[in-house]
């Protein structure tokens, strides 16, 4: 099965702004030790890797201080304006513009709302602030300056803040690495039932990245991030459980794991349902059903789902061969990064 693991820190998918608040995918493997021997992978299916943290991605759910819905953006626009102006109806705006859920995608209005609400006194607002500047939306990528700002949010009590402080601390990046510290950071956030931060914990025992390696504790980190509603830790719990590392082996609830992570979005649950469903692993065999669960994923740009796609066309597989589409597979799951899908789509003269 495929590791949902983030990696933006290597798991998951949500920025978080709010001390209630919370943030998901992804893309550079974690700092540090080389992963060990991921885990085992069912016959044909795409070797494992992790995918993005959820400290690295984009939130939606509304934040705490909020004076406005999120579902009504011209009152937080209105509210956000208004004199001194709602700091939480500002962070909510400028979430929206960040993520481009219900209105066009504006980084750079969104990084100015950010900073409106921060320099307002927002903790929330410097946490979103901080995010913009760790990862170059908006504005220039700036690590220290992100530090600086996640420093004082999580001072002010936004728990989100300490979590990202402590992911970019465990990192080394705008600052030298300290894993004692970045645990003790990650670990009071989840203890606070920030589910990233328990989420983030689990990917550091599953990889033992400065810390010894422990599938148990991984698995207990993942479950608290799955209970607190997290998609991406599901479908990393559901690989321990399908693989029985740290845990008893459930290949059933593994894939209800999985399905959950894919009904909430996150296309690693979907790629890993559809691996378990194509082999029979504590659910029906099913091609059919895997073959659309791996379109649900390639559709979210998850290559390795594209190339599963492509690998059933080239082998008639649930289908009639079709050469064509294969090469087409092959070449969007290479445009989205898989360097063996480029090998795939020259074999079958695809430019």
């Amino acid at each position: 099965m495929k590791h949902a693991l983030g990696t933006a820190s290597s798991i998951g998918c949500v920025l978080a702004i709010a001390a209630a608040v919370s943030c998901a995918h992804r893309t550079e493997p974690p700092a540090a030790p080389p992963a060990p021997p991921e885990p085992t992978v069912a016959v044909d299916a795409v070797p494992i890797k992790p995918i993005v943290t959820v400290v690295d991605a984009a939130v939606e759910r509304v934040r705490v201080g909020s004076q406005c819905l999120a579902t009504d953006l011209p009152d937080c626009a209105k509210q956000c304006d208004e004199g001194a102006g709602h700091l939480g109806s500002c962070v909510t705006l400028a979430l929206a513009y960040q993520s481009g859920k219900g209105v066009a995608l504006d980084l750079v209005h969104a990084f100015r709302l950010f900073s409106q609400a921060c320099e307002g006194g927002s903790a929330d607002g410097c946490n979103g602030l901080g995010y913009m500047y760790w990862k170059g939306e908006g504005a220039t990528q700036d690590f220290v300056r992100a530090l600086d700002l996640f420093e004082g949010a999580c001072k002010q009590g936004a728990v989100r803040a300490c979590t990202n402080l402590g992911w970019m601390i465990h990192k080394g990046q705008g600052t030298r690495r300290d894993t004692k510290r970045a645990l003790e950071l990650l670990d009071d956030a989840c203890s606070r039932a920030d589910a990233n931060a328990c989420s983030n914990l689990g990917e550091v025992f599953w990889y033992g990245n400065g810390v010894a390696q422990d599938f148990g504790l991984s698995a207990e980190y993942y479950r608290r991030a799955c209970d607190g509603g997290e998609p991406a830790a599901c479908t990393n719990l559901g690989i321990l459980m399908g693989e029985g590392k740290g845990v008893v082996r459930d290949e059933a609830r593994a894939a209800q794991l999985h399905s959950f992570a894919c009904e909430h979005d996150n296309s690693w649950g979907c790629f890993n349902l559809g691996l378990a469903i194509e082999n029979g692993q504590g659910v029906p065999k099913d091609v059919k059903r895997a073959t659309e669960l791996f379109g649900r994923a390639c559709d979210a740009r998850h290559p390795e789902a594209c190339m599963r796609l492509g690998t059933f066309a080239e082998q008639g597989t649930g289908q009639k061969k079709d050469r064509k589409r294969a090469g087409v597979m092959y070449r969007k799951a290479c445009d989205l990064g898989l360097a063996e899908a480029c090998l795939a789509a020259v074999r079958l003269g695809v430019p």
